[in-house]
Parts: structure tokens; C-alpha cells; sequence
């Protein structure tokens, strides 16, 4: 985004809702999803594989667990155990476990997850996007971009070129998401995330 609206303004690292500040909180808002089978696989690889600065605390539970295979991690996302909730909420409690940047809304974030009962791209889209007016399928990032900017009357020439031919940022090199999954977890993953699957038409094949 930052490379098709060059004088945009970063707030704040994936802010919620209730944490956008009062002089932009009339301004559209819009926000994205993807296909859920492909969204753990990435979720996995970006916090499994990458090196993170700040990491996720429920990525750190997770590993002083021992569980950082796919399918035993993305079964945990789908069905926390109480042993992964006490482990995160010890986190989020701890006053010197993390940097202050993460004790903020990514510990907050955490907790209130816990206690949502529901799986955690549900829960994360939730907080997202349920109050934005247009969401993107990120499959059709540059034609949902164009629409969004089109609907504001902030669509240059120059923005429609640059999201046509921008090459992807931020990717992580894997393979197609569904040589991840057994039987089971594909159904799992269909049984939690379907309605929203079932909204914006994701399929796992």
C-alpha cells in the first residue's frame, strides 16, 4: 500500500479498531482475507521460519511446548489446549518477558483471544474487519485496490500502474498450502473457518 499511496501514513503495526486514533476514525476503512487452508500455512512459515524481532507470544508458547510442526501447531490455532492458555496468559502477565512495544496490543491481542473461544483466524479477522465497509481478497489484491481507491476518488494513473505491476513484498518462500494437510486437519480447518470460507467462496481445492 505504502508503495501505491507514497504519502500514506503508518500508524501502527496491524491496529484494531478501538485502536485507531479519533482524527482518522472517519476515514473508509478497508481490510482483507484470504483463502483460511492458505492463511495457516502462512501464518506458520512467517512465524516459524522467519526471524521476528518481536515474536508473537503465542508463538513462544508454543515452542517452549515443543510444538512446532504444522499440523500439531495449526491444530492448537483451531483448538487451544488449556496448557497453551495458561502458557500464553503467563506471558501476557509477565512485566519483563517481552519489550514494552510487545506487552502492548500484541500481548492484549493475545489474551483476548483466549477468551473469545474461537479459532484464531476467526478471531483475528474479527477484530479486523468486521467493521470495515469493503473487505479484499488477497488473491485479487489489485483488483480490490483499484475498487477501494476508485470508491474514494483516489485512483491516479500512476497508483493503477503501480498496483498492476508491483512485484509481491513480504512473501515467504513455500509450497501450494494444501501439501500441508491430512485429511483431518483439512476437515478441522473447514469445520472452524467455513462460514467465512463459505462467504467470501474458499474452497480447499
Amino acid at each position: 500500500m505504502r508503495a501505491v499511496i507514497t504519502d500514506a501514513k503508518r500508524l501502527d503495526n496491524h491496529l484494531t479498531h478501538e485502536d485507531i486514533p479519533n482524527w482518522c476514525q472517519d476515514h473508509r476503512r478497508f481490510g482483507f482475507t484470504r483463502n483460511p487452508w492458505d492463511w495457516y500455512v502462512s501464518w506458520y512459515h512467517y512465524q516459524f521460519m522467519t526471524n521476528q524481532s518481536v515474536e508473537n507470544p503465542v508463538t513462544t508458547a508454543l515452542k517452549s511446548m515443543g510444538i512446532v510442526r504444522f499440523d500439531s501447531v495449526t491444530m492448537e490455532l483451531l483448538n487451544p489446549s488449556a496448557k497453551l492458555k495458561l502458557k500464553v496468559l503467563k506471558l501476557c502477565s509477565s512485566a519483563i518477558s517481552y519489550s514494552s512495544e510487545m506487552r502492548g496490543m500484541n500481548l492484549r491481542l493475545s489474551s483476548q483471544w483466549l477468551d473469545a473461544d474461537e479459532s484464531y483466524m476467526s478471531f483475528l479477522e474479527r477484530i479486523y474487519n468486521d467493521e470495515c465497509l469493503q473487505i479484499i481478497k488477497l488473491e485479487e489484491i489489485a483488483i480490490g485496490l483499484e475498487d477501494a481507491l476508485g470508491q474514494v476518488g483516489d485512483l491516479t494513473m500512476e497508483r493503477q500502474t503501480s498496483i498492476r505491476f508491483s512485484s509481491p513484498i513480504n512473501t515467504s518462500p513455500r509450497g501450494d498450502y494444501r501439501q500441508y494437510y491430512s485429511d483431518e486437519l483439512r476437515d478441522l480447518v473447514l469445520d472452524k473457518e467455513g462460514r467465512r470460507a463459505r462467504q467470501y467462496g474458499y474452497r480447499f481445492d
